[in-house]
């Protein structure tokens, strides 16, 4: 069984969407929500799933239900939909109640997997899997954890509730794959070693605005760009996202949809950098 609830969080090396956490042991997460029939879709308040024990009987009582009947297919994974953040090395922490079964798992065996997609829905999408050993936050780092959590999610009060407790799962490696329906793009993985000491894309932290800025008011300069850069006359471009090296976008040809990447002619280390290829880039799309 299945439980989902999606999230919007944004999707750098280490900043990322969609998240499931697998423990090795099974979980059955009867008392939240089945999903079975396709994707179910739920807005932040979806972390209320971590809240069952404090709503009444009847909820307790399919929570035990649920811990009585996922020691029937003990050694299955099953997948729970967390929150989270990351601290200084990357290393995600997530806030689990004591009530939860997904929690006594974890504790019983802590080997786990964070499957992260930005895009739930989009199959060509970059899917990253971090495989770890989740470990309970000493006391002593409690506070920094708690500060560096709140800070990705302001609204998580229930983190002060008596039964939850922080966890860090400690990556031993980073799979990564473009998508399910892109794997000539490439795929691979870092170990522990290359994930810690990556940098955050300098780029990363200005996406959102940039994007925001040329769909809204320069749409046909970027369709421009694409056509140029791809030779194909595309009747629409949308920027999805821009990093150091170029930008993604998804356009429209023919009335198909295709998502490509658009490179810069060189790498762009701070803002303004953007600005400038961008420009450059449209004014060789002109000539």
């Amino acid at each position: 069984m299945n439980a989902a609830i999606w999230n919007s969080v944004r999707l750098d090396l280490v900043k990322l969407n969609s998240i499931s956490l697998l423990a090795k042991n099974s979980l059955n997460l009867g008392f939240i929500m089945n999903w079975g029939e396709g994707s179910l879709t739920v807005s932040r308040s979806g972390y209320r799933l971590f809240q069952v024990q404090c709503f009444g009987p009847s909820e307790i009582l399919e929570k035990t239900a649920a811990a009585i009947n996922h020691k029937k297919h003990e050694g299955y994974p099953s997948g729970s939909m967390v929150d989270f953040a990351c601290d200084a090395d990357g290393s995600p922490i997530v806030a689990v109640s004591s009530w939860a079964v997904h929690a006594k798992d974890l504790i019983a065996n802590p080997k786990c997997s964070l499957l992260v997609a930005k895009d739930p829905e989009d199959r060509t999408d970059l899917v990253i899997t971090l495989h770890g050993d989740s470990i309970p936050v000493s006391e002593k780092d409690v506070t920094a954890v708690r500060t560096t959590y709140l800070a990705k999610h302001p609204d998580a009060f229930r983190v002060d509730f008596g039964d939850f407790q922080f966890m860090r799962i400690e990556p031993k490696v980073v799979q990564y794959m473009s998508g399910a329906a892109t794997t000539l793009l490439g795929s691979g993985e870092f170990s522990k070693e290359e994930y810690q000491t990556a940098k955050v894309d300098p780029i990363a932290q200005f996406s959102k605005p940039v994007a925001s800025h040329m769909n809204r008011d320069h749409a046909e300069d970027t369709r421009l760009i694409v056509q140029h850069s791809t030779s194909i006359p595309v009747d629409s471009a949308y920027m999805l996202d821009v990093d150091s090296l170029g930008f993604n976008v998804k356009a429209v040809y023919q009335g198909n949809t295709y998502k490509l990447r658009i490179p810069f002619p060189r790498r762009a280390e701070e803002r303004k950098d953007v600005k400038t290829l961008v420009v450059e880039m449209l004014q060789a799309a002109k000539s």
